[in-house]
């Protein structure tokens, strides 16, 4: 199945004096939720959906535990999960404290495999306006 795209006018956000072009969109047809996500996968396995659901929670649960303990998350053929941050710069090094670090976000880096499951990817365009 493609993978929709539409067409948007952007102006460059590194020179706005240069005229705007036209760019593919990727676009999102719908939103999976999590009991959607359960039943998919209790209906590839074995395992029933309050123990999914389960699993899932501590997932949710755990995973920023670990990130705020300074560690990296790696789910095998997944990938992992790790916090990232921008700064303020300072002149001197007596400047730099916390007060600096700026936009703490959580980021995830999908495995060589999982970036493998997309790699025959096609598209097709849409007359979106969303």
């Amino acid at each position: 199945m493609p993978v929709k795209y539409k067409i948007v006018n952007r102006v460059d956000p590194g020179d706005t004096n240069l005229p705007a072009k036209f760019y593919p969109l990727l676009t999102k047809t719908e939103t999976v939720d999590l009991d959607q996500m359960v039943d998919l996968i209790t209906d590839y396995s074995t395992v029933n959906p309050p123990d999914v659901l389960a699993v899932l929670e501590s997932f949710f649960r755990l995973v920023p535990r670990q990130l705020l303990q300074g560690r990296r998350v790696e789910f095998g053929s997944m990938g992992s999960f790790y916090l990232s941050a921008s700064a303020e710069g300072s002149d001197t090094k007596m400047d730099v404290d916390e007060s600096k670090i700026r936009n703490v976000k959580i980021r995830f880096l999908p495995s060589k495999k999982m970036k493998s499951k997309v790699k025959d990817i096609s598209f097709e365009r849409t007359n979106s306006k969303s």
